[in-house]
C-alpha cells in the first residue's frame, strides 16, 4: 500500500464520458506518484471510455477501474469507492478535469494533519445551498475536492457524499460540527482544475431542486441580501 511519511492514502477518480480528461488527470498523478493507487469510477459511460480505461490499467499497474451500473453521479461515485474500494487511512479526491503538474503536494498536505484533522485542501466559503459566500460569518467552510485529502475513519463518522453542486457540503458542515478541522492549502498551486469538465459537456442534471437553490441565491445576490 502507497504510503509518505507513515500515512497511507489512495487516489480516486469519478469518470464520466470524458476519457480525455480523465486520462491526463491520471497520467499527471502517475507522473508525480508513481506508486500511489489510483481508483477510477466509471458511471456508466456509454461512448466507449469504458473499454479505453480498461485498457489504460494494463500501462499503468497501479490503476484500477470500476464500474457502475448507472450513472450515480460524482458524490455518491466517490462515496461508493471510499465504501467499496479504499482500504487505506487517507484519501485523496481528484477531479477528473485536474492535471497536477508540480511535486509534492501530497508531502506538503500531510503536514497540515493534526490530532483531529478531518480533510486538508482548497478552502472556500459557501452558502447553505452551496454556493459562494464573501460573508465568512452566515458560511459554511468548505475543502473542495477537485484536489483534498480526507481521513477515512472520520468520513465514514459524516453523512455521504452526495449528488449536489457542492457534493462535500454536508458532509463538511457535520464535520465541523464534530470538531473535526478542515485545512486549508493551496492546492491550485500544484494542480490545474479546468472546471466543469464534465458538467461543461453533459451537464449536473441535479434536478429541479438545484435549479430551485440556484434561482434563491441569484435572487439573493440581486438583492444584496446575506
Amino acid at each position: 500500500m502507497f504510503s509518505i511519511k507513515g500515512i497511507s492514502i489512495t487516489a480516486i477518480i469519478v469518470h464520466y464520458k470524458t476519457y480525455d480528461l480523465t486520462k491526463k488527470a491520471i497520467w499527471s498523478l502517475h507522473s508525480l506518484y508513481e506508486n500511489l493507487e489510483i481508483i477510477v469510477l466509471d458511471n456508466f459511460s456509454d461512448d466507449g471510455s469504458n473499454e479505453k480505461l480498461l485498457k489504460l490499467t494494463d500501462e499503468i499497474p497501479k490503476l484500477k477501474l470500476v464500474s457502475s451500473s448507472r450513472n450515480i453521479h460524482h458524490g455518491p461515485g466517490m462515496d461508493k469507492l471510499i465504501n467499496e474500494n479504499v482500504n487505506s487511512e487517507w484519501f485523496l479526491t481528484f477531479d477528473s478535469d485536474c492535471i497536477a503538474f508540480r511535486k509534492n503536494f501530497i508531502e506538503l498536505m500531510i503536514e497540515q494533519i493534526g490530532e483531529n484533522t478531518y480533510g486538508v485542501g482548497e478552502k472556500l466559503y459557501l452558502d447553505s445551498d452551496g454556493f459562494m459566500s464573501v460573508d465568512k460569518t452566515n458560511s459554511y467552510e468548505y475543502i473542495h475536492p477537485y484536489c483534498a485529502l480526507f481521513n477515512k475513519k472520520k468520513y465514514l463518522q459524516l453523512p455521504p457524499f452526495e449528488k449536489h453542486g457542492s457534493p462535500c457540503l454536508t458532509n463538511e458542515i457535520e464535520a465541523s460540527k464534530k470538531g473535526y478541522a478542515l485545512k486549508d492549502f493551496p492546492a491550485c498551486d500544484y494542480v490545474y482544475h479546468q472546471w466543469r469538465g464534465t458538467a461543461g459537456t453533459h451537464g449536473y442534471k441535479l434536478g429541479i431542486k438545484s435549479k430551485m437553490q440556484f434561482v434563491k441565491w441569484k435572487t439573493k445576490k440581486l438583492l444584496n441580501i446575506k
